[in-house]
């Protein structure tokens, strides 16, 4: 039987959860003017508007889930996942200990756990579409300033480059396609490029977007601007690859000094001290 006390704070816990999950959709001002009716999708427009919804719907753009449902759908799995978590450990903790304060201890620690895995997942999937895009956009740049110095005016270009990294860097060809269909519906390249910033956290769109918006505004070429891009990218990965070098450095002094400096002088010292002891055991008042 699960322990009355338990039981309620879990009800309490998903009972918050569910209040601020309904109560974040109620309208943030209503319409003062007289005969003004509300939106019917007034309550829809209010969540988008909420602080920690964009940012938790920022967070799962990022991660790549662009359904408009998905951070419904993350939260409810959050609250299973929670649920199951506490369940299993507070199994976990009856079947380990016979103490009556194991299981509900061990339920805490699972619903701890369970509360706190999915955005940990999403953080780690974040992660990698950065340093998958990353890690393509120096290329992108080389493409781009390939292809209009062959002649290509820039949109033809991002075409052409977004298609060639269709197989390698699929990740930054799609948000190329995305940036090209904003660009072709008539938005200029600088608003375009920042809203790739926010969908993926990547701030060298917006240096890519400044570029171009100043391109355009004092006539300067922009193929030799884009290989200035390319170089100063390339340039701070240069640095920041040396910067994790001399960390790693540090850290491997650090794990020298902590074991393998104890071992090694218990590896000389022991032996000595052990002869020392014998030699002593001999030796007599006599």
């Amino acid at each position: 039987m699960i322990p009355a006390p338990l039981l309620a704070g879990v009800v309490a816990f998903i009972g918050a959860i569910a209040a601020g999950w309904l109560m974040r959709g109620r309208p943030a001002t209503v319409p003062t003017t007289p005969g003004a009716r509300a939106h019917p999708d007034i309550w829809r427009e209010s969540i988008d508007t909420r602080g920690w919804h964009r940012g938790l719907s920022d967070r799962l753009r990022r991660a790549g889930f662009e359904r408009a449902d998905a951070t419904r759908i993350f939260v409810l799995s959050t609250i299973a996942c929670l649920l199951l978590c506490g369940a299993a450990g507070f199994r976990l903790g009856q079947v380990l200990s016979a103490q009556e304060l194991a299981a509900p201890y061990g339920a805490l620690l699972g619903a701890f756990l369970g509360w706190r895995l999915p955005s940990w997942w999403v953080n780690a999937r974040i992660e990698r579409r950065r340093l998958a895009i990353q890690a393509d956009f120096p290329i992108m740049l080389d493409l781009l300033q390939i292809s209009m110095q062959g002649g290509m005016g820039l949109h033809a270009a991002w075409a052409t480059s977004a298609a060639t990294l269709a197989g390698s860097g699929d990740l930054l060809a799609r948000e190329m396609r995305q940036i090209d269909i904003a660009v072709g519906m008539g938005q200029p390249w600088g608003p375009a490029l920042e809203e790739a910033t926010e969908r993926t956290g990547i701030a060298e769109f917006r240096s890519l977007g400044s570029l171009l918006g100043q391109t355009q505004r004092f006539g300067t070429g922009v193929a030799d601007m884009i290989r200035v891009l390319c170089d100063s990218l390339r340039h701070d990965e240069v640095q920041a690859l040396e910067e994790l070098a001399h960390r790693r450095t540090v850290r491997m002094l650090t794990v020298l000094t902590s074991v393998l400096l104890p071992a090694t002088l218990m590896i000389i010292f022991f032996p000595l001290l052990f002869i020392a002891l014998d030699a002593m055991r001999g030796v007599t008042i006599d």
